[in-house]
């Protein structure tokens, strides 16, 4: 469905990189001077990744120069195999997944080429995944790279099959958008200068905040061959591509007039080589060019170098500055939104489809020290592990038979209503609290009864989540009304069930306790008067608390079953007509 085209921006703006890659083969430099020309005839600039087999040829380096000198473009280095020309080393063309030593001999090497080659070091470094031991490599022997491509936003199990099992990156978990890497996982934003592994890290190609939940994320993103994969056009239009970067672009309303996008093409994802309808592949990018040229005309679009972009970021966004993101469906035009929240402390997605649960959770106060490579317990999977994921985690009999997430459900008499089943629109506030995303009241019918609830979901930094029911108007006005918070959480990075027996639920009352470890056995325990319950997570190394000034709470934990592997941690108390009460959800380290 076409929506519209045309970004309506005021007060912000959307700064933007594009990133064009150096291949060692003929066609593929053919194509990237095609590109660059592309860039300059709509007046943006280019960061140029130079591969260590391009730097080898004195004609693509010395193009690669008259850029930067007639067009103020900058330079970067591809961190890749370098011992033959097919990027084949003893099979494994993964740089990321290489054993540590192998990669450090890399760096140097490909660092100490293009300082040959151009006289100084690399300001950007650009692979697929890099790990926090590697970005601290980086920086400790090369403190003048100042941006770094370092993850593949929601790349895992998904694009894995998608790809027919040809896709060796498993890094789900991360930031949308650019952020400064923690020193000990390179997927968490760092908590302060402390923390800083000295770098900006980037995501390869920025995604739709949505499909990237609801299918592939490598299916609709900003590359135009990410638009042809996923058949996001008809014949010569495309629609889908300006609404992308329009959605992208408002989210300035959101982010103190900042929002953010890259285009990252290879030189050889634009060539026919009958891909994905590549017949028109090309005829995108040309299109994209040319749009976001007419953006920067407006004022709407600041391009910059990748290296300079990161100098902007450390002064005007800096550490623990937390991004959101309220995206609407682009695709087929319908009113579905999500909203994303991250900072230092966690990763959150909000479904306002599902009446405002938290459907996806990634607990960063713990920090878990996750590389990748062959010496790693890791291997491969480089995802930070969630404790909430609805896409992933279900089963029957799960509690409430609800999947992994956090929400509530509203008791009246012996009826019960689950706020997951309620349909909402979300607008954003930023208040002294924090980010807020406020759903649209519902309307909650029961058999005698009608209630007016709204929901506001407040992200209020250090590790909490605070959800406000507001009862506004109930037909009923003495009405005995409960509210049940609760969470189904469990851990992992893939739809594969962990080993959760190590996880400790308990209640804490105002007289005594009660607790359970997850043995899946399928039994509950209660406890009134509850001042708060809790998930120890071991694995985690994570401590998830729930409190309430909900009236009268009762405190309830709920052991997992191997069909249903989740287990439940929950206050329920009273509300009234009028009222507004508020449960929180902490995360901390333990």
């Amino acid at each position: 469905k076409i929506i519209r085209k045309g970004c309506v921006m005021r007060e912000g703006k959307l700064y933007f990189n594009l990133i064009h890659r150096a291949g060692g083969y003929k066609e593929n430099f053919d194509m990237l001077m095609k590109q660059q020309d592309l860039a300059h005839e709509n007046g943006l600039k280019t960061t140029v990744v130079m591969s260590y087999e391009s730097m080898l040829v004195d004609e693509y380096v010395e193009k690669a120069k008259s850029y930067v000198r007639a067009y103020g473009d900058e330079l970067g280095l591809l961190l890749n195999v370098i011992d033959d020309a097919y990027g084949m080393l003893n099979g494994n063309y993964t740089f990321w997944l290489l054993p540590r030593e192998q990669q450090k001999y890399i760096i140097d090497e490909s660092i100490r080429k293009f300082k040959e080659c151009f006289g100084y070091c690399p300001p950007t470094l650009t692979t697929y995944y890099l790990d926090a031991p590697t970005i601290n490599y980086i920086h400790e022997n090369y403190p003048e790279v100042k941006a770094v491509i370092a993850t593949c936003f929601e790349e895992g199990s998904r694009t894995f099959r998608g790809t027919n099992y040809d896709c060796q990156l498993f890094c789900e978990g991360g930031p949308w958008w650019p952020w400064i890497p923690s020193k000990k996982n390179s997927q968490c934003p760092a908590f302060d200068e402390e923390d800083d592994a000295g770098v900006v890290a980037f995501p390869h190609l920025t995604r739709d905040m949505l499909l990237t939940i609801e299918d592939r994320n490598d299916y609709f993103a900003c590359h135009p061959q990410n638009i042809t994969r996923g058949w996001a056009y008809k014949d010569y239009n495309w629609p889908y591509m300006y609404n992308f970067l329009d959605m992208t672009a408002i989210q300035f309303k959101y982010n103190d007039g900042y929002s953010y996008s890259n285009m990252y093409a290879d030189p050889k994802w634009l060539l026919p080589k009958g891909r994905h309808d590549d017949y028109c592949v090309y005829e995108i990018y040309v299109d994209a060019m040319k749009y976001l040229g007419e953006l920067k005309k407006k004022g709407y679009l600041v391009d910059m170098g990748m290296a300079e972009f990161a100098d902007w970021y450390r002064q005007n966004r800096g550490t623990d500055t937390p991004d959101v993101v309220l995206w609407k469906d682009v695709l087929m035009g319908s009113d579905k939104q999500v909203f994303w929240y991250i900072d230092s402390h966690m990763r959150a997605l909000c479904d306002p489809v599902q009446g405002g649960a938290i459907t996806d959770l990634r607990p960063y106060v713990s920090r878990l020290d996750r590389p990748v490579g062959p010496e790693s317990d890791y291997l491969e999977d480089g995802s930070y592990p969630f404790i909430l994921n609805t896409q992933v985690r279900g089963g029957y009999p799960a509690f409430m038979q609800t999947k992994s997430m956090y929400t509530a459900a509203v008791y009246y008499k012996d009826e019960v209503r689950h706020l997951k089943n309620y349909w909402c629109n979300c607008t954003y506030e930023k208040t002294e609290e924090g980010r807020v995303a406020v759903m649209d009241p519902m309307e909650i019918e029961f058999s005698d009864m009608t209630l007016t609830l709204q929901t506001k979901v407040i992200f209020a930094g250090n590790g909490e989540i605070r959800f406000k029911r507001n009862v506004l108007n109930c037909t009923k006005p003495d009405a005995e009304i409960e509210i049940f918070e609760f969470m189904n959480g469990c851990w992992g990075t893939t739809e594969y069930p962990e080993d959760m027996r190590r996880i400790k639920l308990t209640i804490n009352g105002e007289t005594g306790s009660e607790s359970l470890f997850v043995k899946y056995t399928n039994t509950s325990k209660t406890l009134k008067g509850a001042k708060s319950v809790t998930a120890d997570m071991p694995d985690m190394d994570t401590l998830v608390t729930l409190t309430t000034d909900l009236e009268e709470p009762e405190g309830i934990i709920f052991d997992a079953t191997l069909g249903g592997p989740l287990f439940s941690i929950g206050l329920k108390g009273k509300i009234k007509n009028g009222e507004e009460k508020t449960t929180c959800l902490k995360l901390s380290k333990r």
